[in-house]
């Protein structure tokens, strides 16, 4: 007997509300997944270098690293914002289980 995965049937509950017109997106498709894939290879580019190397690359440069500032800043908002969404999933959950909890002992 296969066991599904805890995530499977809300993917296909949240794929259902994407086909009915819902913006519900778990993940980034064609041309975003490839940009947000390569900002996620520049942002650790960026952490290998150097305080030197980025010192150099910003004096000869400085409109390309206020260019990557800026999408990384994006992007940290976004994943701000992706944790305070898994944060309320959590805490909804975990007091509707608190909740269900409390009743059965309370019958």
């Amino acid at each position: 007997m296969h066991a599904k995965t805890p995530t499977h049937g809300l993917r296909a509950a949240l794929r259902g509300k994407q086909q009915k017109g819902a913006a519900v997106l778990l993940e980034p498709e064609g041309p975003e997944a490839i940009e947000a894939l390569q900002l996620a290879r520049l942002a650790r580019t960026v952490l290998n270098k150097s305080c030197d190397d980025i010192a150099a690359l910003s004096e000869a440069n400085p409109a390309l690293v206020w260019e990557w500032i800026e999408a990384f800043a994006a992007k940290k908002r976004e994943a701000d914002a992706d944790s305070k969404m898994w944060s309320a999933a959590v805490a909804s959950l975990t007091t509707a289980g608190a909740l269900s909890s409390q009743q059965t002992a309370a019958e």
